[in-house]
């Protein structure tokens, strides 16, 4: 029975794993008529897409982040080649 329970835990983590999967999670969120189970279930499925949320937004930040860090980075080489372009006689 244990080992049952932990294949269906561990399928329940696979499946959560796909994002055509979390999308339809989302859209079969505790308020939704065609959902049909357990508070606790609608509480542990709300519990997860929060977390998923959160996730999505720390790592849509940290992108945002390294993407500015780039672009500083390009500009900063564009301005080095420019500066060694210009004090070479032509």
């Amino acid at each position: 029975m244990a080992q049952y329970a932990n294949s269906r835990f561990a399928l329940s983590f696979a499946a959560l794993s796909d994002a055509t999967r979390r999308g339809i999670i989302d859209e079969l969120g505790p308020g939704s008529s065609s959902r049909k189970s357990s508070d606790a279930s609608v509480s542990a499925s709300s519990a997860i897409a929060a977390s998923l949320r959160r996730r999505h937004e720390s790592r849509r930040t940290h992108r945002k982040l390294s993407e500015a860090r780039f672009d500083a980075s390009d500009e900063i080489t564009s301005e080095m080649k420019q500066e060694q372009g210009d004090g070479q006689p032509s």
